[in-house]
Parts: C-alpha cells; structure tokens; sequence
C-alpha cells in the first residue's frame, strides 16, 4: 500500500499550549501506526515554545531568557534541534 492509497486527514487548530501540541501529535502518530488515518497537523503555540528534539541536551536551553520573555519549553518526539 502506497502513501497515496492511505486514509489522510487534515486538522487545523487553534493556539495551544506545547506540551498539549506535542501531546496530540504524539496521539496522531500512535493512531496511524496502528493503521488509521495519517494526520497533518497545522498549528501554532500559545505562549510562545521552544521544541527541544527528542535527543536534544537541555543544557543547551537559556532557561533564564525563556522565563524571562515567557516562552515555554516542550520536547518533541522527533530529533533535530529546538525550533
């Protein structure tokens, strides 16, 4: 079964907090392994987040500027750096 034979479904939403955006992508990536639909996911963050990868260290993190400047901070289940 190729990419294009599989179920997709698109979700527009609305700001969230990180840890519940990585949270539902987390549930999206659960539900398509277990063969249901494929999600695209098409959000923003509210406050503002930095998304650690998965492996990232969080030395790396200014901790103090993102408290500072009210940005939270998340860590995604996928690797790469913060975004």
């Amino acid at each position: 079964m190729g990419i294009a034979d599989r179920e997709w479904r698109l979700s527009r939403a609305e700001a969230r907090w990180g840890p519940m955006n990585m949270a539902l992508d987390e549930i999206a990536a659960r539900t398509a392994a277990a063969g249901g639909p494929r999600t695209v996911r098409v959000y923003s963050w509210s406050p503002s987040t930095l998304s650690l990868g998965y492996g990232q260290d969080p030395t790396t993190v200014d901790w103090e500027g993102c408290s500072k400047n009210g940005v939270s901070v998340t860590r995604r289940q996928t690797g790469g750096g913060g975004i």
